[in-house]
């Protein structure tokens, strides 16, 4: 290997470096006087997901990973830690830090609000906007920023209510602001007044759960000036090897070096969202539109009978089959057309038999992966949802959770980086509903969350007694649970039915 291939490596890492510790943009940081109490409040942090069983560890490392000194975690079973960059814009003209304790704003509106998908905008001293969504406690990615106008704020809203529709609900004077975005306003003194007065309340429900943490570890020589170091002293050292196979077995040694951890924690962490944006659900909407096009198909009409509908996701397209059956030797092939099942979806499979084909297009939404967390190893998290449909219903079966696979990040290099031993396994089990059709009804948004479900099949059989498990139109429902098992978890998880 020789000196120019070296400095031709350490180009690449030192372009590497660079882009791994770009500074995202800076923070806002209001500092307040609270009973004799210097307390700032932090807007505009960055929010990253963590996964693992020891979520406190995993936030200091996220913090270190990103370069921050300072971080936030609420502790506990969180799956979000917040960093925050210090720069002479963030409001204290510092980047030392700040005398007095401070808390991260968002976090203190997820505390309020353990439950729910909520916004909120606020006005900050400055003139600029603070935009916050919360969902379930944890604050989002994304979710907490600092716009220069209103009508950015708006945008941010639109977005949040484009993605949680109905269950985004507006904290506060949110409505009424992104409701006169469109109209010029100026701030003045008493609008910077009446900003630190809605702040200082704020400030009421901080506490451990929202404080600023400050990492132990002082501040570090550049990662840039590592790797030129580190390069300078392997030139020297080649500069006077001498030629021949301990040359050669250089650069072997070259190709097999492992990837940095951090670097190989970031990549797995891409490709463990990745595998989940490959299973976006259908929206309990969607499944409500589909069921709605299901019913309108006509049970009898004119000597012919409805036999069954199957129907299977295809990404946002469901492709339905309803098929029918000649139940009276009278009744003539045009008897069965009609406004809502036209000849040119028909087709004859045989003199007794048609097929109507159809489409419904059923909204989807990306998979929340704070939905995904485990209460109890082994524990099914929809169990008591599925339990209050237990009595309507005729058989429910949960398989065992099998892995999803994913597919392995590569460096720039080629390289597969060795998975951490704390990125969790995705998993799903495959689970399937029977009973009365009108059991249907009684799914709620909850079991929309984490079940992709897949294929449904209603059945007509006239001969059936009806009664609370019976009926002459039934439904089957198929779909896969999505979760995520701990790597330190045993995967003895067994089939359940009823």
């Amino acid at each position: 290997m020789g000196v120019a291939s070296v400095w031709s490596y350490v180009g690449r890492l030192v372009g590497w470096s660079a882009r791994a510790h770009a500074r995202p943009p800076a923070s806002v940081i209001v500092p307040l006087r609270v009973r004799d109490r210097n307390v700032h409040l932090v807007f505009g942090m960055q929010w990253h997901t963590i996964l693992g069983t020891d979520l406190s560890l995993q936030a200091r490392r996220k913090a270190r990973a990103v370069g921050a000194v300072y971080w936030v975690h609420a502790g506990g079973r969180s799956e979000s830690v917040g960093t925050v960059h210090l720069t002479a814009a963030a409001g204290i003209g510092t980047r030392r830090g700040w005398r007095g304790e401070a808390h991260s704003a968002a976090q203190i509106v997820a505390t309020r609000h353990p439950t729910g998908t909520h916004a909120w905008v606020q006005m900050l001293p400055d003139g600029r906007y603070w935009v916050v969504i919360v969902r379930n406690g944890q604050v989002l990615n994304r979710g907490d920023v600092v716009v220069d106008d209103l009508v950015a704020a708006r945008a941010c809203i639109e977005q949040a209510q484009e993605r949680f529709g109905s269950e985004l609900n507006l904290l506060e004077d949110t409505p009424e602001l992104v409701a006169h975005a469109s109209s010029p306003h100026a701030s003045s003194q008493r609008d910077e007044e009446r900003a630190r007065a809605m702040l200082t309340r704020l400030l009421r429900d901080a506490g451990p759960r929202t404080l600023v943490q400050k990492s132990p570890v002082g501040v570090r020589v550049p990662a840039v000036m590592g790797v030129l170091a580190l390069a300078s002293a392997t030139v020297f050292w080649l500069q006077r090897q001498p030629d021949g196979p301990a040359g050669v077995h250089i650069g072997h040694t070259h190709h097999s070096v492992q990837v940095d951890e951090r670097q190989a924690e970031t990549l797995w962490l891409q490709a463990f969202h990745d595998a989940l944006q490959e299973h976006a659900l259908p929206t309990h909407e969607g499944l409500g539109n589909l069921w709605q096009r299901i019913v309108q198909m006509p049970v009898r009409r004119r000597g012919w009978r409805l036999g069954h509908v199957h129907c299977q996701a295809r990404g946002d397209l469901w492709h339905c089959r309803a098929t029918y059956v000649r139940d009276d030797l009278r009744a003539s092939a045009g008897a069965l057309t009609g406004p809502d099942l036209p000849s040119a979806q028909l087709r004859w499979t045989s003199l007794d038999e048609a097929v109507a084909h159809f489409e419904v297009e059923v909204q989807r939404h990306p998979i929340d992966l704070h939905a995904l967390r485990e209460t109890a190893p082994g524990m099914i998290i929809d169990a008591d949802a599925l339990q209050a449909l237990r009595p309507l219903l005729g058989s429910i079966r949960i398989d065992a959770p099998r892995p999803i696979p994913m597919i392995p990040p590569r460096t720039g290099e080629g390289l597969v980086p060795p998975r951490p031993r704390t990125l969790p396994q995705l998993q799903a089990r495959s689970i399937t509903l029977q009973g009365p059709m009108r059991f249907v009804a009684l799914l709620g948004p909850e079991l929309t969350r984490r079940i992709k479900w897949e294929e449904v099949n209603v059945q007509l059989s006239p001969g059936v007694r009806p009664g609370l498990r019976a009926s002459a139109l039934t439904a089957t429902l198929r779909g896969r649970v999505i979760e995520w098992r701990a790597p330190d978890e045993a995967d003895d998880a067994e089939t359940f039915s009823s």
